[in-house]
């Protein structure tokens, strides 16, 4: 696993930020993880917290990952086309992923 971390800029202390919980399964392939983070960092979605395992498939015997993220998104942020968008970008990927309130 080879891993480049960069601190983000601080979100603005004004802008309001509603608390949701992201998961993603899929085949784990070089640079999945950069690709899902550049997808909220490109919608302006701050990341919390970032969980990720790495595990192969009982079934398959395929490498898999688990990716569980909290996030922060702009509370003017239309939610549903935001769903809508992160569906057809875990599609093109062939992943699965939903966003969902953190009821934390």
């Amino acid at each position: 696993v080879l891993m480049h971390i960069k601190r983000s800029k601080p979100v603005e202390s004004q802008v309001q930020l509603l608390p949701y919980y992201v998961e993603v399964l899929g085949l784990d392939e070089l640079g999945m993880l950069h690709h899902i983070c550049e997808f909220f960092s490109n919608e302006q979605i701050s990341i919390e917290n970032l969980h990720v395992e790495s595990y192969t498939s009982s079934a398959t015997n395929a490498p898999m990952f688990s990716l569980k993220v909290s996030v922060g998104i702009p509370s003017m942020t239309n939610i549903g086309e935001l769903r809508e968008r992160f569906i057809l970008f875990c599609e093109d990927l062939n992943i699965d992923g939903a966003i969902e309130p953190d009821k934390r």
